[in-house]
C-alpha cells in the first residue's frame, strides 16, 4: 500500500517537473498510454481529468533578478488550471491537453501575464501500425536562462507521423513537424528587438528505429533533420542534422532510464557563419528506494538560438537531482538541486569570444495530502537561486518562501 501511494505521488511530481521540458522537446505519443482509465470523470467513450492549482504564492525577494543591493520584492502567485479531455472508441483515441496560468504580482503589474497551451492529438492504434496527427499552440511569458525577462511569445505547431511494428521487438517511427516562434511586438531585452532576431519557421523530419530489450526498455537510434528559416535575420538560416542513439523506458519501469547521446551539425546557409558541430545529450533516471523514497537524476547538453546578434548559438548544459520522501500517507518531503551553465564561444564572423554564465537553484518543500492518500495537496516551499556571470549586471541572488496548493476534482 505504501509503495502504491508513493508511486502516485512520484508520478504527480514528475508531471510537474517535466512540464518545462515537454514544451521544448518533441516526442511521439506514448503508445501504451491509457488516460481514460484514471480519469476523474468518464461518460461512455468520453473522459475528463481536471487539476486546479494555486502555486508559487509568496514573497519574491528579487522580482527582476537585479544585482545585489538593487533587489525589488513583491507578493506573487500563480493560478493555474490543467485539464485533459478525450474520446476513446475502440482503436481511436483523441486527447486534448489544456494548460492555463494567470501569473500575478501585487505591485509590479508589468510582470503579470496569462499563459497557456492547447494540444490536440488523434491516434489510430491498429496493432502493427499507429498513425497520429497533432496540432498545438502555446503562449508564454516565462523567463529563460539566456533571456531573463518575461517576454511574450507564441509557438504554434502541427505534426503527423506513424509507428510501425515489424515484429520480433523491432519497430520504427517516421514523422514530420512544422513549428514557428513569434515574439510580441515591442518585446525587447538589453536593447534587442527579440522578434527581429528570433522569429522563425522550422520544419523537422524524423526517422527513428527501436529494438525492445525488455518489457519496459528499448534501444533507440535515428536521424533528425531540421530546416530553420528566420523572418528578419536570414543570416541565421540553417539546415541541421542530429544523429543519436540511446535507451528509453516506459512509465512502468522500476529504473526509469532514458538516455540519448548524439552528434549535432548546424549548417548555416551563409557559409561565412560558423555553426555548431559536436556532442549533444540528455538523460534521466528515476527509481524508488525502500518503498518510501523516490530519486531522480538528470543531465543534458544542447544548443540554443542566441538573441545576441554576435553569437549564432549558445551551449546550455547542466544537471539536476530531486528526491521525494513519502514517510507517511499524509506527508511528504521534496528536495531538489539544479546546476546549469550557459556558454558562448564562436561569433558570427568565426572569431572566438568565450563567456560562461552559471546558475544554481536549491529547493525544499513540505507537503500534506488532504484525505491522506493522493490528489489534493498543500505544500510549503523554500527556494534559493543565484547566477554568476562575467557580465556584472547579470549577477543576482534570490530567495523565496511560498505555498503550493493542488486540487484534483
Amino acid at each position: 500500500m505504501t509503495q502504491r501511494l508513493f508511486r502516485i505521488a512520484a508520478v504527480a511530481l514528475l508531471t510537474v517537473v517535466a512540464a518545462p521540458a515537454a514544451a521544448q522537446d518533441w516526442s511521439r505519443p506514448d503508445p501504451k498510454a491509457e488516460p481514460w482509465r484514471d480519469a476523474r470523470l468518464r461518460i461512455g467513450p468520453l473522459f475528463f481529468n481536471p487539476t486546479f492549482q494555486i502555486k508559487d504564492l509568496g514573497v519574491d525577494q528579487n522580482v527582476f533578478n537585479d544585482v545585489p543591493g538593487a533587489e525589488r520584492r513583491d507578493l506573487t502567485g500563480t493560478l493555474s488550471m490543467t485539464s485533459q479531455a478525450g474520446l476513446q472508441v475502440r482503436r481511436l483515441l483523441v486527447t486534448a491537453q489544456q494548460n492555463n496560468s494567470y501569473i500575478w504580482f501585487r505591485t509590479y503589474t508589468s510582470e503579470r501575464s496569462v499563459d497557456g497551451s492547447l494540444k490536440v492529438v488523434g491516434e489510430l492504434r491498429l496493432g502493427a501500425l499507429r498513425p497520429w496527427a497533432a496540432i498545438e499552440r502555446s503562449e508564454s511569458h516565462a523567463r529563460g536562462f539566456e533571456i531573463d525577462a518575461r517576454a511574450g511569445r507564441q509557438a504554434p505547431a502541427w505534426e503527423f507521423g506513424s509507428d510501425i511494428q515489424f515484429g520480433w521487438r523491432i519497430g520504427a517511427t517516421g514523422a514530420y513537424r512544422k513549428r514557428s516562434q513569434r515574439y510580441a511586438e515591442g518585446e525587447r531585452f538589453e536593447d534587442v528587438e527579440l522578434r527581429e532576431v528570433l522569429d522563425y519557421e522550422g520544419e523537422e523530419f524524423r526517422g527513428h528505429g527501436r529494438l525492445q530489450l525488455t518489457d519496459f526498455t528499448s534501444a533507440v537510434g535515428g536521424v533528425d533533420y531540421f530546416r530553420m528559416r528566420f523572418d528578419r535575420a536570414a543570416i541565421r538560416n540553417s539546415d541541421d542534422v542530429y544523429y543519436f542513439a540511446g535507451l528509453e523506458s516506459t512509465a512502468e519501469s522500476r529504473l526509469g532510464l532514458n538516455l540519448k547521446i548524439g552528434w549535432m551539425e548546424q549548417r548555416h546557409k551563409d557559409p561565412a557563419v560558423q555553426g555548431f558541430s559536436g556532442v549533444v545529450a540528455s538523460g534521466s533516471t528515476t527509481f524508488v528506494v525502500a518503498d518510501v523514497m523516490q530519486l531522480r537524476f538528470g543531465a543534458d547538453r544542447r544548443i540554443g538560438l542566441s538573441y545576441l546578434e554576435r553569437y549564432p548559438y549558445y551551449i546550455e548544459a547542466g544537471g539536476d537531482a530531486r528526491t521525494t520522501i513519502r514517510f507517511m500517507p499524509q506527508f511528504d518531503l521534496r528536495f531538489d538541486a539544479q546546476l546549469r551553465w550557459l556558454s558562448y564561444r564562436n561569433t558570427v564572423t568565426g572569431t572566438e569570444d568565450p563567456r560562461q554564465d552559471r546558475s544554481l537553484v536549491l529547493g525544499g518543500e513540505f507537503g500534506y495530502f488532504l484525505g491522506g492518500t493522493s490528489g489534493s495537496r498543500v505544500g510549503i516551499r523554500y527556494e534559493y537561486a543565484e547566477r554568476t556571470s562575467p557580465v556584472a549586471l547579470k549577477n543576482y541572488k534570490r530567495s523565496r518562501f511560498y505555498s503550493q496548493f493542488s486540487l484534483s476534482f
